[in-house]
């Protein structure tokens, strides 16, 4: 009865989110998972990267790093296609991420490396960020850089759990030129 609270929910110590596109409630991560900063505060990551992802509809998934270092910065993944033949994420962009990017940012990217290129991708991500710090509750909860990688997580790639979650220290290693790249 102690993983019990006063309400009737059991505390798996899991974070969760209702996804906007299909309503699902999905697993996001650790409560437990914290970074600590250069100047030693401890910032937990996960409502940074759901913040991010709410505002962010081409977004699929977003990392925030920053362990030891004086800021914190995001890997981000756009939503792309999978291939019907091996199953695999490709970098090509998924159909509603097109008519977004169409529609709404005039924009003809049609793969990432194209988004990353692409000045209004670039600028709608950022102002995406820019809404995201603003809930923030202290400068250092606050996104500073990011960077596009290619692809997304996957289970087959390694990212990711079979529940969902992003497996940090495989995107750490996987990515940590990039990550250097942004310090």
């Amino acid at each position: 009865m102690e993983c019990f609270d006063s309400q009737g929910f059991y505390h798996t110590g899991d974070m969760g989110y209702f996804d906007n596109q299909t309503g699902d409630l999905a697993l996001a991560g650790r409560i437990k998972e914290l970074i600590i900063t250069s100047g030693g505060e401890n910032v937990a990551p996960i409502p940074i990267e759901l913040a991010i992802k709410d505002l962010c509809p081409i977004i699929s998934n977003c990392v925030v790093v920053g362990d030891g270092e004086r800021y914190l910065s995001a890997l981000i993944t756009l939503r792309v296609n999978v291939s019907r033949q091996t199953g695999r994420m490709t970098n090509d962009l998924a159909a509603d991420v097109l008519l977004f990017l169409l529609t709404k940012l005039d924009s003809k990217s049609r793969t990432v490396e194209e988004a990353r290129k692409d000045k209004n991708v670039f600028k709608f991500i950022q102002e995406c960020v820019d809404k995201a710090n603003l809930k923030a509750v202290s400068r250092v909860q606050e996104v500073k850089r990011w960077v596009i990688i290619d692809g997304d997580f996957s289970i087959e790639s390694g990212e990711m759990t079979p529940t969902g979650k992003v497996k940090r220290n495989v995107v750490y290693k996987q990515y940590e030129t990039q990550i250097a790249q942004m310090y």
